[in-house]
């Protein structure tokens, strides 16, 4: 960039004005890499905590986890595109095809193009960095999810235990309702003969006091 040759002066005031085009449409302000911080962080503390009382209230974890899930490999995707396309601009001086919308303009005077390619630098860094953190997130709740689906297949086993056991007890109870009502059929039946034998003694009792007299 600091060359005296005129070819090269020219090679790359071009490079360092589309830099600096491109890096309007691609780079976003450290504010609103913080911004995008925030958001990504917020809807984890707000909408999914663990333990949180609020966390049955609209849907499932499961859906809010999906979801969450699904904004940061949004976010991801994002971060992986503007890295892309600085590092083309770093190498190339434009960026790819399909971000080249809108036509380049000259580089503003008094600009130092030094200057400029060290900023890019350092939001391309801090790009990166962001990325990273993407991905802990994502890999931390990755994580929980996995305890989750733990502690659900725990409670799940021990749901169908129970219902096994409860199962059991039912069939146990009604073997012993069956058993009751055979042994009762029996008292009845029991009952019914007892009460004809002592019709038949009385009777044998009354004819044997008749032959007496």
């Amino acid at each position: 960039l600091t060359s005296p040759s005129p070819i090269h002066s020219a090679k790359s005031e071009s490079i360092i004005t589309q830099s600096e085009e491109k890096a309007d449409f691609v780079m976003i302000p450290a504010e609103g890499i913080e911004n995008r911080t925030e958001e990504t962080d917020s809807p984890l503390s707000r909408d999914w905590r663990p333990g949180s009382p609020g966390t049955y209230l609209e849907t499932s974890w499961e859906e809010q986890l999906l979801e969450q899930q699904e904004h940061l490999e949004k976010e991801m995707e994002e971060a992986k595109k503007m890295i892309s396309g600085l590092q083309a601009l770093l190498l190339n001086g434009s960026l790819p095809e399909d971000e080249q919308e809108r036509p380049l303009a000259l580089l503003q005077p008094g600009v130092n193009p030094e200057e400029q390619l060290i900023i890019i630098q350092s939001r391309l860094d801090q790009s990166m960095e962001e990325n990273q953190d993407l991905k802990k997130e994502l890999l931390k709740c990755k994580q929980e999810a996995r305890n989750l689906q733990g502690i659900k297949d725990a409670l799940q086993q021990r749901l169908t235990q129970q219902d096994t056991s409860v199962l059991q007890l039912k069939q146990e109870l009604l073997r012993a309702n069956m058993d009751r009502d055979e042994l009762h059929n029996q008292n009845v039946d029991l009952q019914r003969k007892l009460e004809e034998r002592n019709r038949l003694l009385g009777e044998y009792k009354k004819e044997l006091g008749q032959k007496e007299r």
